[in-house]
């Protein structure tokens, strides 16, 4: 099992009056957890790592045992004299961080995640969750995490916004060689997305289709701010259809533009990764 370093005192050493091993005193190297529990061996990576047993209960020393971190018992002090922090420091909690009316003005924000180092594993976190995983504070578990920040696209078109958010994740997962990143979010690449108010607009039958009929649109056509694409330059009060889009698949390459910066690169057919979690 992988122990955070915080989370452990290592190396110490006993002459046999501390503890017993298949009741026989124990004379050598021992390392304790954040429970108070205490190991033979120099670490964790140093086996066998045998459950000790305590000669002298904590609570007959008068020591309170900790929590989760090591507190007033002078042999949780690591060789170095360093104390242990009194205050566990904590996993990601999911925290969700929804666009503002400024972000659908921009029509971009930022999103953020946290994986877990030895697992699968994604987590959406706030931004001040992630900048403590980034400056590696003592109060997160950064030694198990690693942050992740992402640009996310709210408006536009929702077929192409769903390929740009698409391609940005598997893009980020093959340059940090990561796996099931673009898995864990279960095709909702549109998460967030809306349509902005428009009117007077023109299409010339390749991006719409009439919902009502299922044949392609060529025409004026409005953007409803709940019902998005319409035909028609303007709402009116009268029934009109709704349009929908012609979806747009890209195959084999990336093609991706944001803040008004472009890059393309080729991806491969298949990529490896788990199921996991979605946001």
């Amino acid at each position: 099992m992988y122990y955070p370093k915080s989370q452990i005192s290592t190396p110490l050493y006993t002459n046999g009056d501390k503890f017993t091993l298949n009741e026989t005193d124990y004379i050598g190297n021992y390392w304790v957890d954040s429970k108070g529990n205490s190991y033979s061996g120099k670490s964790p990576q140093n086996p066998p790592n045998n459950l000790l047993t305590r000669k002298t209960p904590l609570t007959d020393l008068n020591i309170e045992p900790p929590l989760s971190f090591f507190k007033s018992n002078p042999e949780y002090y690591n060789s170095k004299n360093e104390k242990f922090s009194s205050v566990a420091p904590l996993s990601p909690t999911p925290s969700v961080t929804l666009p503002t009316n400024g972000d659908y003005q921009t029509g971009e924000f930022q999103r953020y995640f946290a994986r877990k180092r030895n697992e699968f594993k994604y987590i959406e976190i706030n931004k001040d969750t992630y900048q403590k995983y980034i400056n590696k504070d003592q109060g997160v578990q950064w030694q198990l995490y690693a942050p992740i920040q992402i640009n996310w696209i709210l408006t536009g078109k929702r077929g192409k916004v769903y390929n740009i958010n698409k391609n940005i994740v598997l893009l980020y997962q093959q340059q940090n060689n990561i796996f099931g990143f673009l898995e864990s979010f279960k095709n909702k690449f549109t998460k967030y997305f809306k349509y902005l108010p428009a009117e007077n607009l023109e299409t010339d039958g390749t991006e719409f289709k009439n919902k009502r009929t299922g044949k392609a649109y060529m025409g004026s056509y409005h953007i409803h701010p709940t019902k998005g694409p319409m035909v028609g330059a303007k709402h009116i009060l009268a029934k009109h259809d709704f349009l929908t889009e012609i979806e747009e698949i890209l195959d084999n390459k990336i093609s991706v533009e944001v803040s008004g910066s472009s890059y393309q690169r080729k991806i491969p057919q298949t990529i490896s990764g788990g199921s996991l979690g979605g946001y």
